[in-house]
């Protein structure tokens, strides 16, 4: 008996985006951490599941707002993503994971 596996059969029908994905051009810190959130599973993903479930999240004073904001201020560190002087955040297309954060 041969067993196959296939993929699409285990995955759910939504397709998956990369915070890179979600940061390829200049994003709002609010929406920046609600991305960082949905790649972390820990809200889900949509324009309503932010618009109208978690928007309070992401503009009130709490401990995910804060770690999320902790979160990505380190991989603003790492030469992940780039911060501008308006709060947003961006991919940084100069980003390798071979190389050191001192040659981006």
């Amino acid at each position: 008996m041969k067993l196959v596996c296939r993929m699409e059969e285990h995955m759910d029908a939504t397709v998956f985006k990369t915070l890179k994905d979600r940061l390829i051009d200049w994003t709002d810190d609010d929406v920046a951490a609600f991305s960082l959130a949905v790649v972390l599973g820990l809200v889900a993903d949509g324009q309503d599941s932010f618009a109208r479930v978690n928007k309070h999240l992401f503009w009130t004073d709490n401990v995910l707002l804060h770690t999320l904001t902790i979160l990505l201020k380190k991989l603003v560190g790492s030469g992940i993503l780039r911060k501008n002087t308006n709060d947003q955040y961006k991919w940084n297309e100069l980003y390798d994971p071979n190389r050191s954060v001192t040659e981006i």
